[in-house]
Parts: C-alpha cells; structure tokens; sequence
C-alpha cells in the first residue's frame, strides 16, 4: 500500500488553526485521559495553571503523571469552586466521572470559562434519560447566557473529516450516502455489557456522524438496534438539509484481554482504519490506512483542543445535545423501550 505524506488542510484536519493568542485551562479530573488533554492544551500554547482531583492522595499520584508529561506540576486542588476562584482560568476541561459532569461544566460556565466536555455529554446511571436531557439543555442554555463557548470532546469528528477529505481526494465529487462505523475497546475485566458499552464508546461513532452530516436529524421510524453481550448494533438514516439521505450503521464492542482497539469507518464501502502511532519525534500521532492509501496526520485529539482554544470546536453545545439525543436514543431501543 502506497504511503501518501498527505495532511488535511480543511477544518478539522491536521493543520487546523492555532490558538488565538494563549489563554490559561484547569483540568478537572488529570489523573487518566485528562492528562493528555493537559499535554495538548499545553502544546495549543494553553497555560496548564491547575488541575482538581477527589483527595491529597489521588492528586499526588497526578502530579507524578503530569511532571513526566509535562515537566511541571500544575497546582492542585480537591475543592473544584475554590480553584475555579483562585484561578480564573479562560478555559475548563471537564474530565470528571460523567456523573459529575453536569455540576463541573456549570460550575466552569459560572465562573467565566469556556469549556470542554468529555463524553458522554450527560449522564448517570439510573437516571431517567427526559432528566438527562434536561440537564444537558440547561448547560447548553447556560453557555448562551454566559456568552461562553461549550464543546463536547470527541475526537473522532476531527478523525472522520479526514476521512472525508481521503474520500474526496480520489473519489472528487463522489456524494457520502453510506457510512458504517465501529469501534471497540479491551474489556480489561468488565464483564459483557451491551449499554454501557455504548454509553461508553457510542458518542464518538455519532460524532463522527455529525461531522459527516452536518444538521443530520435522525429520520423517523428508521432507528433499528440488536445486541448481544458487549456488542451493541444500530441502524438509521440521517437525513440531510443540502445532501442525500445517509444510511448508517453503527456497533460498539470490546476486545478480548490484549487484543487491539478496534476503529474503523467504511465511507461509502471503502474502510478507513485510524490507528495510533508515535512519530521520529516522540510525538503521538495518527495514521489513517485505506485502500486509497494511508497518510499521517496530527493526533485528532490535539487537533479538537486546538480548535476548541482557537474558538471553533468541533461539536458545539447544540451538537453536544443532539449527541447526547441519540445516544439515549440507541440506547433506549436497544434497551426495549421504545422511542427514538
């Protein structure tokens, strides 16, 4: 298979735009993926000045990671109103227990931030999915009000624009009407669980979505689900204000202990697999394999907070909604309860 040096130029691509002039980000829960967040704020010439975690003791093993990470300690809090107020940082990253999340991001709007969300949007378990929604509309309504930016982090909308481009690059003028997606992560002990799985994993295949169909609504009575063990399967159509209707499809699994992760997008039958590499540089990146061919590309994720320091995030609070809408949705089918 042919090597093409090949970069995305179009938003979303690895040479998206750069940070309009630095600014200072908290991260609210740096011990496991917030770390690396902190990393690419660092890198987005973001000022890392503190991060919060849920006891001296957990905040210890943090500063270790990120001293590696980053060659310093931010400061530390276990108290996430007093760094908000000690700190006044422009920008918040929201890496709690999605549990929490609702009361971080409103606390972050609050005291003046812009902020990014981890997925899923809003949720815990239990939690009648209408309550949901209603919490989530609440923090997007906030933000308006607030006159502050609030993005959903999933880097995978960034991934599937570079697909996109790929597609476009040899099939010029091809229209995008079919599109199935998977991914999977090692169990590392959990048992089967088909929704939570989802819950887990599904806001970046619909992220992806969402990238590829711009203003998409799920189309009425086309929401199809199966599952089994840890596989969860769905089928719709997003229908699309300028473009043809998009048939999706979509399954969320996990690995066996050791086995690789598992992230594919087939764009109108040609797969695109996103894999991870470090460059000669130590720096990690993406590689992005096809039949067309493969090319390497910046690490999405650092590509998305570029983009969300810059003031331009790839889900916005509306799409962070509508994300969160059909998760729950899915999720409800699959589930036996109807609805979409």
């Amino acid at each position: 298979m042919a090597y093409i040096p090949w970069q995305t130029t179009a938003p979303g691509g690895g040479a998206g735009p750069a940070a309009e002039g630095g600014g200072t980000v908290c991260v609210i829960g740096a011990r496991g993926i917030g770390r690396h967040h902190a990393n690419w704020w660092r890198l987005a010439g973001i000022e890392v000045k503190a991060f919060a975690g849920t006891s001296a003791e957990s905040n210890a093993a943090t500063a270790a990671g990120l001293e590696k990470l980053l060659g310093f300690v931010p400061r530390a809090y276990t108290d996430v109103p007093a760094m908000l107020a000690a700190e006044l940082p422009a920008f918040v990253d929201v890496c709690s227990p999605p549990a929490l999340h609702a009361a971080h991001v409103t606390a972050a709007l609050e005291a003046g931030a812009h902020v990014l969300c981890e997925k899923p949007f809003v949720y815990e378990e239990g939690r009648a999915h209408a309550d949901l929604l209603a919490a989530a509309r609440g923090l997007v309504g906030l933000a308006a009000a607030c006159g502050r930016r609030l993005g959903l982090c999933s880097q995978y909308a960034v991934a599937a624009e570079s697909c996109l481009c790929g597609l476009r690059k040899f099939r010029p003028g091809e229209a995008l009407v079919d599109c199935a997606a998977e991914l999977a992560s090692p169990a590392r002990g959990r048992g089967p669980d088909a929704l939570a799985t989802w819950i887990d994993l599904g806001p970046h295949l619909l992220a992806a979505l969402q990238a590829l169909a711009s203003g998409g609504k799920m189309a009425a009575g086309t929401l199809r689900t199966d599952r089994a063990g840890d596989r969860l399967q769905c089928t719709f159509t997003l229908e699309r204000p300028d473009a043809p209707p998009l048939a999706c499809r979509l399954c969320t699994f996990r690995t066996g202990e050791g086995a690789a992760h598992v992230r594919r997008l087939v764009l109108n039958g040609v797969p695109f697999d996103l894999e991870g590499e470090r460059g000669a540089d130590g720096v990690y990146g993406a590689r992005i394999v096809s039949p067309l061919g493969e090319w390497r590309e910046e690490d999405s994720m650092r590509v998305l907070i570029r983009r969300m320091a810059a003031g331009h995030p790839p889900l916005d609070g509306d799409a962070a909604l509508r994300n969160l809408e059909w998760l729950l949705a899915v999720a409800a089918s699959a589930a036996g309860e109807g609805g979409e």
